[in-house]
């Protein structure tokens, strides 16, 4: 009897060699990704501190506008004060001045 041609001579070899190298980048891959991760977990935790700290500047601003306000309006009640001081004093001039022409 005629025995059949293999064609697949060595075929076999390619594919375990093929399937090993993938095998070999799924790994690396792997790896890579681990590496990335890590990578990014440590600049992901650098990010939160750094937003802790502007969250804390910005609330130590909110505090010092807070007593600028405060501020702001004792400045407005003094002013007012001394707008009524000043209609007083005018008022009370003027009616001087009109008993001294009298």
């Amino acid at each position: 009897m005629n025995e059949p041609i293999i064609f697949n001579d060595g075929l076999d070899e390619k594919i375990k060699i093929l399937s090993e190298k993938h095998d070999q980048t799924i790994e690396n891959s792997k790896k890579d990704l681990q590496t990335l991760k890590a990578v990014l977990d440590e600049q992901a935790i650098g990010l939160d501190l750094q937003i802790k700290d502007f969250d804390t500047k910005v609330d130590g601003l909110d505090k010092k506008v807070d007593g600028l306000d405060k501020q702001v309006k004792g400045l407005d009640v003094k002013v007012i004060r001394i707008q009524d001081d000043m209609e007083f004093i005018k008022s009370s001039l003027t009616q001087l001045l009109k008993k001294y022409n009298q």
